[in-house]
């Protein structure tokens, strides 16, 4: 069995596999996930469930911040469609995604938050944001709790 080596983006080492339980110790129903993680810079990505396998590209506290205000500003878009297309809840997430890989430039394979750099995040808060007042304009739906404010660092 091919063993799994991840390395870290900041300094090159070899990050190791621990779980959620050191990574997150005040949310114990992460405890079982698996995350590698690099200690010399803080950085971790969690496992795709039930296996060894990276979600993404290990992130500092910066990077992990930016990736989960690109997330939750990208939310709203695909719940906003769904209520207002009708829409299945997998098709309004995959078509929101193929629109956000096309804003960025990105194969859609490879509009994944978990892969993005800290600059590519930036941008599609921006763009997800700036959809989301479109939207809002022009249907007037509510929208489930988005992104808190966010500022790069």
């Amino acid at each position: 069995m091919l063993q799994i080596q991840v390395k870290c983006q900041y300094c090159h080492k070899l990050a190791r596999l621990t779980t959620g339980a050191e990574v997150w110790p005040n949310s114990p129903g992460l405890g079982h996930k698996k995350v590698w993680k690099c200690d010399r810079d803080d950085a971790w990505v969690g496992c795709h469930e039930g296996t060894e396998s990276p979600l993404g590209q290990l992130a500092d506290g910066p990077l992990r911040y930016a990736r989960i205000a690109a997330h939750e500003a990208f939310d709203p878009i695909w719940k906003i469609m769904a209520s207002v297309k009708r829409w299945d809840r997998a098709a309004a997430r995959v078509k929101t995604n193929e629109w956000l890989a096309a804003q960025l430039g990105l194969p859609v394979d490879q509009c994944q938050f978990g892969g993005m750099t800290y600059e590519v995040c930036l941008k599609a808060t921006a763009l997800c944001r700036a959809l989301k007042d479109q939207l809002l304009e022009k249907y007037g739906v509510p929208v489930p709790l988005g992104a808190p404010d966010f500022e790069p660092i």
